[in-house]
């Protein structure tokens, strides 16, 4: 995702510096400002941060308004009612439970004890605050929203609809997981298959929820968003206290 916002920046942002128009001279003025502040890898950070908001704010206008995001949904919702099996409905209820309130506070409870062991603790803070305020965000849009589950769920929910916490967890949990363990994995096959398993839960999780007809696709890919924007919010805002201390340090020195 970063790679292909990179090349966003290098092949439409960076292009435009010859145009004079006011508008875009400003615009301008403000991605250079910005770029001076953070380096390329969190410039990259910032735009997915402001596209997985505006991505997250339109599919949330769309499902309030019962535009088409809505007739969308339910064709999804035909097609994959399609694809019913025994066998393929308890692979996907197991890939649901990983992120059942028990187990993620297994998963969570080792992972914050293999950070403090290893003194992890940009890790630490960046995954107990992201997680659990995910979570709060997630539940309190749900309050907001108050949007319906599909009907004939193939396993039971209680709460509302949109957006799915599942998603919201998944999107902050294996990126932070493969941000964790990639330094410990010398090998780039390996660490390369890992990253595609990440990858590979992250989506199947997803697409578990939609299956299992408790989501409708709009809610995954605005639980994916507001994951992505809270991430990456979370990162940009540590990077900037980063800088903050370390020219407050080099000034002292002076």
């Amino acid at each position: 995702m970063v790679a292909i916002v990179q090349r966003l920046v290098h092949r439409v942002v960076v292009p435009m510096t010859w145009v004079r128009f006011p508008v875009a001279t400003l615009i301008m003025r403000i991605f250079n400002k910005i770029k001076q502040i953070f380096s390329l890898k969190y410039f990259c950070y910032l735009l997915l941060n402001i596209f997985s908001l505006c991505g997250f704010l339109k599919i949330m206008n769309d499902v309030l308004s019962k535009g088409l995001i809505v007739n969308f949904d339910l064709f999804i919702n035909e097609r994959i009612s399609l694809l019913r099996h025994i066998w393929l409905d308890k692979i996907m209820i197991f890939f649901t439970s990983i992120f059942d309130p028990l187990n993620l506070l297994i998963l969570s409870l080792i992972l914050l004890s293999l950070s403090v062991y290893w003194k992890k603790w940009h890790f630490f803070s960046l995954y107990s605050t992201g997680l659990s305020a995910g979570i709060i965000f997630g539940y309190i849009l749900k309050i907001i929203v108050q949007r319906d589950r599909p009907t004939g769920g193939v396993i039971s929910e209680t709460d509302f609809s949109f957006p799915s916490n599942h998603a919201i967890v998944a999107a902050i949990f294996f990126p932070l997981l493969y941000y964790f363990l990639k330094n410990s994995i010398k090998n780039k096959l390996f660490k390369n298959i890992f990253l595609i398993v990440n990858i590979f839960f992250f989506l199947t999780i997803g697409f578990s929820r939609i299956y299992l007809k408790v989501h409708w696709f709009s809610d995954i890919i605005a639980g994916f968003s507001i994951g992505l924007f809270w991430l990456t919010f979370l990162v940009l805002i540590n990077q900037l206290i980063n800088l903050l201390r370390n020219k407050k340090i080099s000034s002292e020195k002076l």
